[in-house]
């Protein structure tokens, strides 16, 4: 009679474990800013220039070497179930286009979850076609020089 209630314990316990290994996994990846802060920086365009930004809500998650007047803000909320891989449940990140004087002229929210799906699967990346791998690796191969450093395109 003893043995009975410490193995229904020792299933409980087991069950419990189970459970608990199957809870999902939230993580949020980059910076969230706040909604008032989005607010100002939506009703800024035209008004506000790079420092009054990063002032605002910080330094840019991603600024390209190319073109250094797009800021990119990333805030995915991603979630992990077990074993599968992690799933996009929301994304709130935006761009930022500036001037060339360095005023914000447009803000652009990000229009979904397939667009940085790409960042999460850290084992494959997209081709087109495997024959053209040289193709694809070296079509940019000169094309950006100081130029498109120092000044901003035209929006």
């Amino acid at each position: 009679m003893v043995i009975v209630p410490k193995f229904n314990a020792l299933k409980a316990f087991f069950f419990s474990l189970l459970l608990l290994g199957c809870d999902p996994d939230r993580s949020v990846r980059g910076r969230v800013v706040p909604l008032e802060d989005l607010d100002q920086i939506q009703k800024g365009v035209g008004v506000l220039n790079k420092t009054d930004v990063e002032r605002l809500i910080g330094p840019a998650s991603s600024v390209l070497s190319f073109d250094p007047c797009t800021w990119y803000y990333f805030n995915l909320f991603t979630e992990t179930s077990a074993f599968f891989s992690p799933s996009i449940k929301e994304n709130k990140g935006f761009a930022l286009l500036f001037s060339s004087d360095g005023k914000l002229v447009k803000y652009i929210p990000n229009s979904g979850t397939k667009s940085l799906e790409i960042a999460l699967k850290e084992t494959a990346l997209p081709s087109t076609h495997r024959k053209e791998f040289l193709k694809e690796l070296f079509r940019n191969a000169g094309r950006f020089g100081k130029k498109a450093k120092e000044n901003c395109k035209k929006p």
